[in-house]
């Protein structure tokens, strides 16, 4: 079911290399996919986020759009339960994981069609002295997931047939 999905984060994956390896960063943006298997890419089109939130949802809706992958730089926190337990008292204490000690920089693709999500990232290497670059893609389950920009399309039932 979201094998489009891995598909099409893979393809953004390896653009994203080119870019990265030319310019040091992504800027954030959208990959929509409409019913007629039109594509649009959306800039990011307002630095505030619940407006880019708003308009990107307008979009979809306007253009019947039947999946939807953002792209952006982001902070996470290690994966280790000890480092993330640490950086959830972070953020319960009303910090961000900007200032986190153990942060880790992130490229993320957050995919989504009608029927749920798919999300990856890569960790962004800054060697001092070098060159930025990007880690290998690691896609991540997620049992619940939340955010402006999640939840950006109406959700279908699967269907059996």
């Amino acid at each position: 079911m979201h094998e489009q999905l891995k598909k099409e984060i893979e393809s953004a994956s390896a653009w994203a290399d080119a870019v990265f390896a030319e310019k040091g960063e992504i800027l954030p943006m959208w990959h929509a996919v409409a019913a007629k298997d039109e594509h649009h890419i959306i800039p990011n089109i307002s630095p505030d986020k619940d407006d880019a939130a708003s308009l990107v949802r307008a979009f979809c809706e306007l253009m019947d759009i039947k999946r939807l992958l953002f792209i952006s730089e982001a902070w996470t926190c290690a994966t280790d339960t000890a480092k993330a337990a640490e950086a959830m008292g972070w953020l319960r204490a009303g910090k961000s994981l900007e200032t986190f000690p153990d942060r880790i920089e992130v490229l993320i693709f957050s995919g989504e069609d009608e029927y749920g999500t798919v999300s990856a990232h890569r960790e962004i290497i800054r060697a001092k002295g070098k060159k930025p670059t990007l880690g290998p893609l690691t896609f991540f389950e997620t049992t619940a997931t939340e955010g402006r920009f999640v939840g950006m399309l109406p959700r279908r039932e699967a269907t059996a047939h």
